[in-house]
């Protein structure tokens, strides 16, 4: 069984030593591994230790899996109860994780407490 982090820690490594990953070490990798090892060229690890991913204009963080949940709770409760769009737009101009778009949706879906305690939208039609 792998430490929690291992495989972030291994890409950090890697990117450290400007040691590009052969084909067959990427396949045998773990699958998280495999999707950060995707993002290769967008890579870095800045000298303040801050692993990041670099897009076009974007620096986003790349968070590990144990932050997650904090990093939800002040988009989501610490920000004024948005939607997801907006939720998500904020967090990828920050941050980088895989499928953060399915956690921010199933957060705000299923385990937000402002969505619970919203009345439904009726539509209000005229009497017949």
């Amino acid at each position: 069984m792998h430490k929690p982090l291992t495989w972030l820690f291994v890409v950090c490594d890697l990117i450290q030593c400007g040691q590009r990953p052969t084909t067959g070490e990427r396949k045998r990798a773990l699958s998280k591994t495999q999707l950060l090892l995707h993002e290769w060229d967008n890579l870095s690890l800045h000298k303040d230790g801050i692993f990041r991913r670099q897009t076009g204009t974007r620096t986003q963080i790349i968070v590990p899996k144990q932050f997650h949940p904090l990093v939800l709770k002040e988009l989501l409760e610490n920000m004024g109860h948005l939607k997801v769009d907006h939720t998500l737009d904020l967090a990828r101009e920050r941050f980088y994780w895989h499928h953060m778009q399915r956690d921010i949706e199933h957060q705000i879906g299923h385990t937000c407490q402002c969505v619970k305690q919203k009345a439904p939208m009726l539509k209000t039609r005229a009497p017949l």
